[in-house]
């Protein structure tokens, strides 16, 4: 049987055609990461968690998941955070799909980030130092013009007088806002515009042949794009790449194209791609048609069918699958390829 259509969405999701909303908060309480358990997190002083800072999916909490309540009261807390005013930056989260779809999706209002009087407030078991150590934080962040030095927090529970709110720009499973794709698109074309050059003929394929652990991989991948490159397609390997180098991809390309995971999600940063996703089984996660629409992205998800197996790997995936007839199956989808141009 042929590559089908994915036939499952994971998750319902809605695209606002605005920006989200900007909160100030005063006096909260901020409850630190680590120690607290599910107790983390940003409470008013009648104790309830706020729900524009809280960390969600679908509609519903995600892990590390929080209380509603904080066992802290406002007496209780008596402790007072030194500046008067504060920008929150959420929970860094260590996943690269995550830290873009969790973490980052609060940083869209570069006016408000720019504004250097204010410290952001962070959640998080680590220092900033150790996440601007991760090459796609650095520019992230750093193409916000942020620093370290910018950020902050607490290893106890605190008063805040005020606290600026950004809401997130997506929720994972959940929404988007057109206003977080077009600041995603303005921030990405800086940190990529020394490496968009001439625009190239050729798809590219993202592959994870040379990833050694993630959520899910095909184990005889190489035999498919073995194909794919001969057919002309070209073949990277986004860990060999710099962040800006992963941008431009998007930039440089007809059509995008490999496995289903997180590289696709750059196409964040880049608007109206056509992008060309195969998935390990007949479902997909909303979040990839969520910013295809809200970023003008034509796309397509396919999954091989009875062409693929689910087989034990004694690597660091969770999932590992093999294609059956991988030839076949580049052919298949290199026919797509041609009728998505």
């Amino acid at each position: 049987m042929p590559l089908t259509d994915v036939g499952q969405l994971i998750g319902d999701y809605a695209v606002i055609a605005d920006d989200p909303d900007v909160l100030t908060m005063r006096n909260v309480i901020y409850t630190p990461f680590g120690e607290a358990g599910p107790h983390w997190g940003l409470f008013d002083h009648g104790r309830k968690l706020i729900t524009q800072a809280a960390f969600w999916q679908g509609g519903a909490p995600r892990t590390p998941s929080q209380v509603p309540i904080t066992r802290l009261s406002w007496r209780e807390v008596t402790e007072e955070a030194p500046d008067p005013s504060y920008i929150y930056g959420g929970i860094m989260h260590e996943h690269y799909g995550h830290f873009l779809l969790s973490t980052y999706s609060r940083y869209w209002n570069h006016a408000l980030l720019a504004d250097t009087s204010r410290k952001i407030l962070y959640h998080s078991d680590h220092n900033m130092e150790f996440w601007f150590a991760r090459p796609y934080v650095a520019a992230i962040l750093g193409g916000l013009g942020l620093s370290p030095d910018r950020f902050v927090r607490f290893h106890t529970s605190l008063r805040v007088r005020e606290i600026i709110l950004p809401a997130p720009g997506m929720e994972e499973a959940g929404f988007v806002y057109t206003g977080f794709a077009s600041a995603s698109n303005a921030l990405g074309r800086r940190i990529a515009e020394r490496h968009i050059g001439p625009a190239s003929d050729r798809p590219a394929y993202l592959s994870k042949a040379k990833l050694t652990s993630g959520v899910g991989h095909i184990v005889n991948e190489q035999e498919f794009t073995d194909v794919l490159a001969a057919a002309g397609v070209q073949i990277l390997h986004p860990e060999e790449m710099n962040f800006g180098e992963q941008i431009s991809v998007f930039y440089n390309h007809p059509i995008v194209c490999g496995q289903t995971g997180s590289a696709l999600h750059t196409s964040l940063f880049a608007p109206g791609r056509r992008i060309v996703g195969l998935s390990f089984i007949n479902s997909n996660f909303s979040s990839y048609p969520m910013i295809d629409e809200a970023n003008g992205t034509r796309s397509r998800y396919v999954f091989p069918s009875e062409e693929i197996v689910e087989v034990a790997d004694a690597g660091q995936f969770r999932n590992s699958f093999r294609l059956t007839d991988p030839a076949r199956t580049a052919e298949e989808f290199l026919a797509i390829l041609a009728d998505s141009a």
